[in-house]
């Protein structure tokens, strides 16, 4: 069920929810990018924005951060820390939710992980859907639509004079029951607005990247292609950091006096030369085309197989950052042109 309420009330109901905890919220920065920000008041708020270029995936793992303390290097010593904030995250965007949904079974299948469950636990998440992709979105292709919502707490469509509201979790049905007097029913015609919306947004996808198309075969692609390919790498690893979808990270010890230390994890790439360094210096990837064949081949093969679903939520924020012009999108299309034009392969 939807309820309705206009967009001069959507910060009077922030600022009374900003009580429970902090506002992450898209803001304007000076040069006009936007992006995700802790915010103490809605006032600088947008409530209609374009796609933010970083996702919300660094408060909930940090590009850097502590997991303990130590003394003296004795295990007696050993203190963990924890994110204690509660944080609600306004304006998502369905790509964004398909990150966090797929987070959670990254960090609990297999083995749970408590730093990533304290925070995640103490969250609310607010997803808005997009009216208007951007022309490097392709979040269809990828299983998901611009109106996705499964696992948001609260879901809104932009109607233009008013936002529709559904809550779909007992967090969410209680931001909303508390402040019922800034809502109304939708009506009938509220709902037809949505089905519009969601159709309109589908549409303007499919100008990006066809609906129906499939995932490439690796098996039919040879290594020419990502000789090729690897040329255009610079290895910066802006793809990854980018990626609401990558988790890969790297853990060490720092010493910051001669009996105090701490354990901190690190966001990493595959597509560095380092990450999949051993002992010996021996390297299973050594070369740029082997780690590019094996970050595409893990995002959209190997996640498949272990997940039931890509490893890319079709956000097209790679296709913003790689210098190279080798993102996710972009990428497709070269790898299912490939296969389709050369049955031997």
């Amino acid at each position: 069920m939807y309820h309705l309420i206009t967009k001069g009330l959507v910060k009077v109901w922030l600022r009374k929810l900003i009580k429970q905890g902090v506002l992450v919220a898209p803001t304007e920065l000076a040069g006009g990018d936007v992006v995700f920000k802790e915010a103490f008041t809605p006032e600088n708020v947008l409530l209609k924005f374009k796609k933010p270029l970083y996702s919300v995936k660094s408060y909930f793992l940090p590009q850097e951060e502590t997991l303990f303390t130590f003394h003296d290097s004795s295990v007696n010593t050993l203190e963990e820390v924890y994110d204690e904030f509660p944080r609600i995250f306004f304006g998502l965007r369905p790509c964004d939710l398909k990150a966090i949904t797929q987070a959670d079974r990254f960090f609990n299948e297999g083995f749970q992980d408590a730093y990533y469950n304290h925070r995640r636990k103490q969250t609310l998440l607010m997803v808005i859907g997009c009216n208007n992709p951007d022309n490097n979105c392709f979040c269809h292709t990828m299983g998901i639509g611009p109106f996705y919502k499964d696992g948001a707490d609260i879901f809104m469509v932009d109607l233009g004079h008013s936002f529709a509201v559904t809550a779909q979790t007992p967090k969410g049905t209680a931001a909303v029951e508390d402040y019922s007097y800034l809502f109304e029913k939708a009506a009938e015609e509220d709902e037809e607005d949505i089905f519009f919306e969601e159709n309109s947004a589908l549409s303007r996808l499919n100008f990006n990247m066809p609906q129906n198309i499939k995932l490439p075969d690796f098996t039919k692609v040879d290594d020419g292609f990502w000789e090729k390919a690897s040329r255009r790498c610079f290895s910066c690893g802006s793809c990854s950091y980018v990626c609401p979808l990558c988790f890969c990270y790297n853990v060490v010890d720092r010493q910051n006096k001669a009996s105090q230390g701490k354990r901190v994890r690190t966001w990493d790439s595959c597509v560095f030369e380092g990450f999949t360094r051993m002992a010996g210096r021996h390297n299973m990837f050594k070369t740029r085309q082997d780690r590019l064949k094996k970050r595409f081949a893990h995002k959209l093969y190997q996640y498949p197989e272990t997940y039931g679903y890509p490893g890319c939520t079709g956000c097209g924020r790679c296709t913003v950052t790689c210098p190279g012009n080798i993102g996710m999108m972009s990428m497709i299309k070269q790898l299912a042109e490939e296969v389709s034009t050369d049955g031997k392969k």
